[in-house]
């Protein structure tokens, strides 16, 4: 994939990262599993803001199998690091 090649490449920062959860949360079957993984990595990266965790949290919410559980704990989370904002709480 093009977010592969560029992490390859040694280019991907939090914009890329966080277009490319976003992507994966409006798609027609968003890939909770997926996003999440690039999550983490965002996270591992220092990459994670407050975009990263609505987004995440949106492809969570939207997948086949939502669940409520994981979300909440994201959002949690994104308070706890100070990092919840008007669209975490929409």
């Amino acid at each position: 994939s093009l977010f592969d090649e560029a992490k390859h490449l040694g280019l991907t920062d939090a914009i890329t990262y966080n277009s490319t959860i976003d992507a994966i949360a409006k798609s027609a079957t968003p890939d909770a599993n997926r996003a999440l993984s690039l999550f983490d990595e965002a996270k591992r990266l220092k990459f994670a803001d407050a975009i990263a965790y609505n987004s995440t949290i949106d492809a969570i919410a939207k997948s086949t199998t939502p669940d409520a559980n994981l979300a909440l704990s994201l959002f949690d989370e994104a308070k706890r690091l100070g990092l919840a904002d008007a669209i975490t709480y929409a």
